[in-house]
């Protein structure tokens, strides 16, 4: 019963220090005591190594694309929704354009 008792009472704490092998590169990864890296966190993938500048050309147009965008809005006094409207206006007479030409081409 003694036995029993001891099990539960080490293996039950919540605080407990698990003993592992600590590296340089394992705290790098897990600074202030995260479970899991950063990459993982942010998904892993292709956006988490856009945010974390591990492909330095693509954050870079990321960050450019991104001030272009808010030197539209903000600087140049434009609106979102005439901007879409604008957009899409362009592309219904680009589809009628397209439509004619093929219509008038088709031999059928």
């Amino acid at each position: 019963m003694d036995s029993l008792s001891d099990k539960k009472q080490s293996s039950g704490s919540f605080f407990a220090e698990e003993e592992k092998p600590h590296s340089v590169r394992t705290e790098f990864n897990k600074l202030f005591g995260r479970q899991k890296p950063v990459h993982h966190i942010l998904g892993g993938g292709k956006s988490a190594d856009v945010l974390l500048w591990k492909n330095k050309k693509i954050s870079a147009s990321v960050l450019f694309g991104a001030t272009a965008v808010w030197v539209l809005f903000e600087w140049l006094d434009y609106n979102f929704i005439p901007l879409v409207c604008f957009g899409l206006v362009i592309y219904i007479i680009g589809q009628f354009i397209m439509s004619c030409l093929l219509n008038r081409y088709s031999f059928i």
